[in-house]
């Protein structure tokens, strides 16, 4: 069970950060000094800052921190993968949930993927139009790519739900009836008992829920959680500097 890994999107990612690092030390002398750092919405520098490494590289570490935390919300591969318990199940193993796990899975991985493309494509884009003088006759730019990444994200968005709902719909087998029909409006429950660390039921195959009584499951949240509140003291960090 499960579709290979598709790692060439983080790898495009990888290529448009490294692009971007290198283009702004290629250019590192005919940035001025002080150097911009915030921009108003009309596009308009509004604070500066001396010409640092920090502070020209401030754009990329950007990409690059968003780049990791959406790396670090992918779902795990094996997610869907019946999990050790600790006395008898309480529930069935199903293998019509976990193909619905799995396909999610999939997807998101495929989705994450390109929006870390996209959000790279966009900090090179506004970075470099705004800050390099070599290219301040394209600064249009800038707003442009902001206004498309919106675009792409809303519309990767709908096709992601529209493919996870059209797709050939996979019938519950008998070890799901088995199972309770329960509606958890929180995305996540808690049976050690259970040997699935997710499911998706249905009615919803558009989202999983993440059994936290799963060491897999929890670890999953832990790290998602981890990982948003790390971004966010960084974000924070980098602005103050």
């Amino acid at each position: 069970m499960g579709a290979p890994v598709n790692w060439k999107p983080w790898g495009v990612a990888a290529i448009v950060l490294l692009a971007h690092v290198a283009l702004l030390l290629l250019y590192w002398d005919s940035i001025p000094d002080p150097i911009a750092v915030h921009f108003d919405a009309a596009g308009q520098a509004d604070s500066w800052e001396s010409k640092t490494l920090l502070h020209v590289l401030m754009m990329p570490l950007y990409s690059a921190g968003t780049a990791l935390l959406m790396f670090a919300c992918l779902p795990p591969r094996g997610l869907a993968q019946p999990q050790p318990v600790p006395g008898s199940p309480s529930v069935p193993y199903s293998a019509s949930i976990a193909q619905r796990v799995e396909q999610v899975v999939h997807l998101t991985w495929r989705f994450l993927g390109w929006f870390a493309v996209a959000v790279a494509v966009a900090f090179l884009v506004s970075d470099v139009t705004t800050r390099l003088p070599a290219f301040a006759h394209i600064q249009w730019l800038a707003a442009a790519v902001w206004v498309a990444f919106t675009i792409l994200v809303v519309a990767g968005s709908l096709v992601l739900m529209v493919r996870l709902t059209s797709s050939k719909k996979i019938e519950p087998d008998a070890e799901e009836m088995a199972r309770a029909d329960d509606e958890f409006l929180v995305g996540m429950y808690n049976d050690p008992n259970d040997p699935m660390a997710a499911i998706s039921i249905s009615s919803r195959p558009t989202r999983i829920i993440i059994n936290r009584g799963q060491r897999l499951g929890k670890q999953y949240l832990m790290r998602m959680v981890v990982s948003i509140v790390v971004y966010t003291l960084f974000t924070v960090l980098v602005a103050m500097l």
